[in-house]
């Protein structure tokens, strides 16, 4: 069922109406998703109940819907949660996660994920990319070790240590890829093989993209992303 605009949305609708008739007016979607129409709800229901303060709240509120109805930033803020979602291989319906990692980078990252990767401008898409083949990397090497050391979970600390030294070994070899066996290394020395989503969100803190702040941010990007990771 639609939501409905409260009595409160539905004054300041009014007030918006009288000051722009051409204005498309918000939506409950629109006063649930943008801070500015969320402060302008906050300030009208201050001078419904405030009648102490009511001129300086008043000025507030005329200063706070002029300011909407000449930069509108909810539409730019609109467009960098869809670039967003894009760039991550988020859902829309991700909304509270999108209002928290939005970014305008994230935007000029779209317009160039069709040039040439390694390009100076282009290191957000390196960076993401570099995140994905590193969980795939990861995904081989839990698979690899459950079919060649079956035991892995049961074995001590001593026999650990001895295999992954021997993997070490082989970093000289002219026929190892050595990012993937340094990556392997690393992650049997760091973690169990059941911590792959922590290796991989630790790998995205990181990296250290826009708002990508904190490793519950990233637990929450690689819970709900479409990429097959």
């Amino acid at each position: 069922m639609a939501k409905s605009l409260t009595p409160t949305q539905k004054a300041i609708n009014v007030d918006i109406k009288h000051l722009d008739e051409k204005f498309k007016l918000p939506t409950p979607s629109d006063y649930e998703e943008f801070s500015d129409f969320q402060h302008l709800v906050t300030l009208k229901e201050g001078l419904e109940a405030d009648t102490t303060n009511i001129e300086s709240l008043l000025f507030e509120y005329d200063t706070q819907l002029q300011k909407i109805l000449e930069t509108t930033p909810h539409i730019d803020e609109l467009l960098y949660q869809e670039m967003t979602s894009e760039i991550f291989g988020l859902p829309q319906t991700s909304r509270s996660l999108l209002r928290t990692i939005s970014d305008s980078q994230y935007a000029d990252a779209i317009l160039l994920q069709d040039e040439d990767l390694h390009k100076p401008n282009n290191i957000i898409n390196l960076k993401i990319q570099s995140w994905l083949n590193y969980c795939q990397i990861i995904n081989q090497c839990v698979k690899y070790i459950n079919t060649t050391q079956p035991r892995w979970n049961r074995m001590g600390k001593v026999d650990k240590r001895e295999y992954i030294e021997s993997l070490e070994l082989f970093k000289t070899a002219p026929f190892i890829q050595l990012p993937l066996l340094e990556i392997t290394i690393e992650f049997l020395k760091n973690y169990s093989l059941n911590q792959t989503s922590l290796a991989k969100a630790n790998f995205l803190c990181s990296l250290q993209l826009p708002k990508i702040t904190s490793l519950k941010i990233a637990k929450e990007i690689l819970t709900k992303t479409t990429f097959s990771i």
